[in-house]
């Protein structure tokens, strides 16, 4: 990724994280699986994904047609994850839920859809509103006229 992004345009996250399979073994005696996420900055775009453990396989395939189309860590940070697995760790990395802002300070962040953009706001959500009604009655009416 550094060779085709270059070394500015990559960030990566790693984790070790025991399954939930080994909650009751004793310490030491717990397998770990190791995962990794290779993101192409600044928009966080996971190029690569990689994961060694038990079960590795399984969870591959389902994150590998998201990444495929184009996820980013936003998109896996609201996603729910493939439950009970090491799958979870994936969508929860190191700073979940935060960004830091201008000052350095860590701020919660939802995904960029979801994002509001100036000039958002009253206006669009009374539009919605009067538009939703409007179809609404209009599906009333329609179905009342056919009794």
């Amino acid at each position: 990724a550094k060779k085709e992004f270059g070394d500015d345009c990559v960030s990566t996250k790693y984790a070790r994280f025991p399954s939930m399979l080994y909650a009751f073994n004793e310490d030491g005696h717990k397998v770990k699986t190791g995962l990794k996420l290779v993101l192409k900055m600044p928009e966080e775009r996971i190029v690569g994904l990689h994961c060694i453990g038990p079960f590795s396989d399984e969870m591959m395939q389902g994150f590998a047609v998201a990444v495929r189309m184009g996820a980013t860590r936003f998109d896996f940070e609201a996603s729910v994850a493939i439950h009970p697995t090491i799958g979870e760790e994936f969508v929860t990395f190191g700073g979940w839920g935060q960004v830091k802002d201008e000052g350095g300070k860590r701020k919660p962040y939802m995904p960029p859809y979801l994002l509001k953009k100036k000039g958002d706001g009253l206006l669009k959500t009374a539009i919605t509103l009067a538009a939703g009604v409007v179809v609404g009655f209009v599906l009333a009416k329609a179905a009342s006229a056919r009794r």
